[in-house]
């Protein structure tokens, strides 16, 4: 912006809109950032809610798996180990 030397009120007023404009450019561009470090922050976070999710399935749908092995006629066991099939299955169709 330009000023006239002589008109030190409106170079002041300049310096201090110049000023203003910057700050609020360092403010924006800090708040891309932060964004930027939340999003990535919650796609890590995302991912390890979701792999504790499918350790917890695989790893009850193996226990189960086991004791159909003793008692292959548990209709009750059965039908939980099926119910885990699936979960485990949209689990891995969702990776």
């Amino acid at each position: 912006m330009l000023t006239s030397n002589n008109d030190p009120q409106a170079a002041y007023n300049a310096r201090n809109l110049e000023r203003f404009k910057a700050e609020q450019r360092d403010r924006q561009r800090k708040k891309l950032m932060a964004g930027k470090a939340d999003r990535e922050h919650m796609e890590a976070v995302r991912g390890v809610q979701w792999r504790t999710r499918l350790t917890a399935v695989e790893r009850k749908l193996l226990e189960v798996k086991t004791y159909l092995r003793y008692d292959p006629q548990n209709a009750d066991l059965r039908a939980e180990a099926e119910a885990l099939e699936e979960m485990y299955l949209e689990l891995m169709g969702a990776a």
